[in-house]
C-alpha cells in the first residue's frame, strides 16, 4: 500500500456523515494513475468503476448548495450570490469559498477541479485567456506578474500566486469541506460508494 507523507494514523473510528461511523484503519489512496494492482484493490474493497478515485475532492461531481451556511452556521461564501452557482467538484467549492475577492471566487468556479486546487494553492500558472478572465471579473491588471509560460496572481500582501484569503478562513475551512462532502455523498452515485465500505 502506498503511504503518504504527513498522514496521521487514526486509531479511533470517526463519525463523518450523520450517524455513520467509519473505522479508519488504513489510508485510502485515491490519487494518481490507476494500475492493475489498484484495480484489484478496488475489487477487494467492493468498489466499482471509478473506484477509489470518486473519493477525491478533485473527482467531478456537479451539485448546487441549498444554503450559504453549514450546519453550524458557518458562512460558505463571503459573497452570498455564489451560493446559487453550480459546483464542478467539492474542490471547486472549497477553493472558491476561501477567496476574499469575488472575482477570484467566480474564476475558481470556472476551472477544472485540478486547476481550482492549483489556483487556490498559488501553483497555477495562468494562461493569457485565464488572466483576461480575471481582469474581466474585476482583478486589476497591476495584480499579475509575468512568469515563465504565463502569468501569476500577485495580490498585495499575499504570497506570489495566491489570491487574498477571507479573514475567517482558518476557522471556517473544516466546516466548509465537511459540508461539501456531506452534499457530495448524499448524491446517489456517491452514497452507494459509502455503503460498500
Amino acid at each position: 500500500m502506498a503511504t503518504a507523507k504527513n498522514v496521521i494514523a487514526l486509531t479511533e473510528p470517526i463519525v463523518i456523515f450523520h450517524k455513520r461511523i467509519f473505522d479508519v484503519a488504513e489510508v485510502l489512496n485515491f490519487y494518481g494513475k490507476r494500475s492493475t494492482s489498484d484495480e484489484a484493490e478496488d475489487r477487494r474493497l467492493g468498489l466499482a468503476d471509478p473506484g477509489r478515485a470518486a473519493f477525491s475532492n478533485l473527482y467531478p461531481c456537479s451539485f448546487q448548495i441549498s444554503s450559504n451556511n453549514t450546519d453550524d452556521g458557518t458562512q460558505i461564501f463571503s459573497h452570498p450570490k455564489l451560493a446559487t452557482s453550480v459546483m464542478k467538484s467539492t474542490e471547486n467549492l472549497f477553493q472558491a469559498a476561501k477567496c476574499a475577492v469575488l472575482a477570484d471566487s467566480q474564476f475558481t468556479l470556472t476551472l477544472s477541479p485540478g486547476e481550482s486546487a492549483k489556483y487556490g494553492q498559488g501553483r497555477l500558472v495562468l494562461s493569457r485567456s485565464q488572466r483576461q478572465s480575471l481582469v474581466d471579473l474585476g482583478v486589476p491588471e497591476s495584480e499579475f506578474e509575468t512568469v515563465r509560460d504565463g502569468f501569476r496572481r500577485r495580490a498585495p500582501g499575499c504570497p506570489p500566486g495566491r489570491a487574498p484569503l477571507r479573514p475567517d478562513w482558518e476557522h471556517a475551512k473544516l466546516q466548509i469541506m465537511m459540508h461539501a462532502l456531506r452534499i457530495k455523498f448524499s448524491i446517489a452515485a456517491f452514497s452507494t460508494l459509502l455503503d460498500t465500505l
